[in-house]
């Protein structure tokens, strides 16, 4: 299906060519509109929409991405790579208002963030009402579409 670009495939972040291989691969749909053809649990699958949209824009913008997978098992959703040289560790979820949510989502991008230094950390929500109530100063907490309508 990628061959036909329904579905855009992420690998995960490794220097071992052979670790990459037998990592499973995340797929999202070129479009969030295709995610009821997939999934037909019938569940509203919101976050998968944002996490596909942010994905998207990732392309325009033509970021080299895949995802990270820290040494505790933990995962971010995104490691962009930008034109200038950048790096970008992106962790979406719909609503990290609830704190057991935040607690692990925030976890998870500053255990990626001890592996990329260099990185900046973002979490991205759906709206201002899905922002945690405490984010730690090295992380960039947004709505997506503030995000996705700024500027590169």
């Amino acid at each position: 299906m990628g061959d036909c670009f329904l579905v855009r495939t992420v690998w995960m972040e490794s220097r071992s060519e052979r670790q990459r291989m037998v990592s499973p691969r995340r797929a999202y749909p070129v479009d969030a509109g295709f995610i009821p053809a997939f999934d037909r649990a019938g569940r509203g699958n919101v976050g998968h929409a944002l996490k596909t949209a942010v994905l998207v824009e990732l392309d325009r913008r033509r970021c080299e991405v895949t995802y990270v997978r820290t040494p505790r098992n933990r995962e971010v959703d995104f490691l962009a790579r930008v034109d200038d040289g950048g790096l970008e560790l992106i962790q979406v979820c719909a609503d990290a208002s609830d704190e057991a949510t935040a607690a692990r989502e925030l976890r998870a991008i500053e255990e990626a963030g001890a592996l990329f230094p260099a990185a900046t950390k973002r979490l991205f929500t759906r709206n201002r009402g899905g922002l945690p109530a405490r984010v730690p100063d090295a992380v960039e907490a947004q709505p997506a579409y503030e995000w996705m309508l700024t500027p590169p």
